[in-house]
């Protein structure tokens, strides 16, 4: 089963120092299509209601050391946990046939021990803040992922001695170029709206994967 690996050790904010990433993301193009992308891209808020409880317990747990030990010895544990992470995968499946797509977020106890000794605690901002900074950033990379889907796509179409109605409409209308891709100040937002969509239902993702036009 392949996986698709879109990108690697995205920061999520200096407000969380190096704490909290969350990297790489996958996803499986065997169990995906084009209208499930999009769908996860317009909808991922609703995957995503809780992110930090487990952050929020290992700072509780960090107050707790730094009450019990000495300075001494939590500069020793830091030390001894510094090449540690946890890990919680958030990850989205068909019932059926299993994951479509994860998000794995690392949190690295040694820097949430340290940040808790200099008076920076991570978790104190609710939920929703962290959600606020997580889900636009797992948003642009499902929409350069979808935009890559798209213009692969459309060169694949261009290509051909016969181009499909969808395709020869996008280009007279100015809204991809020639070489398939997007034309200047057109986004993949502006055609999955209803108008366009049935140009996405045309879509073999594991074709384009096949034949390069998207990246492994």
């Amino acid at each position: 089963m392949r996986q698709q690996k879109i990108k690697s050790h995205v920061r999520i904010s200096t407000t969380y120092s190096k704490a909290l990433e969350f990297s790489p993301i996958y996803i499986n193009y065997n169990l995906l299509s084009a209208p499930q992308l999009i769908a996860l891209y317009k909808y991922i808020s609703l995957f995503f209601p809780q992110l930090i409880p487990t952050l929020q317990d290992m700072e509780k747990n960090a107050v707790r050391l730094k009450e019990a030990l000495s300075e001494f010895e939590m500069k020793k544990l830091i030390r001894e946990l510094k090449n540690m992470k946890v890990r919680i995968t958030a990850s989205i499946e068909d019932v059926k046939q299993g994951q479509i797509l994860s998000i794995p977020l690392d949190i690295r106890p040694a820097l949430v021990l340290e940040n808790v000794m200099q008076g920076k605690p991570l978790a104190t901002v609710e939920n929703g803040e962290l959600r606020e900074i997580f889900i636009p950033l797992v948003r642009k990379e499902l929409k350069r992922r979808l935009t890559e889907v798209a213009e692969g796509y459309f060169k694949l179409e261009l290509a051909k001695a016969e181009i499909s109605v969808e395709v020869q409409e996008l280009l007279e209308q100015g809204l991809i170029t020639s070489g398939g891709k997007f034309a200047e100040k057109v986004a993949v937002d502006d055609l999955i709206s209803q108008r366009y969509v049935r140009v996405f239902k045309r879509i073999n993702i594991q074709e384009l994967v096949d034949r390069g036009f998207v990246k492994r």
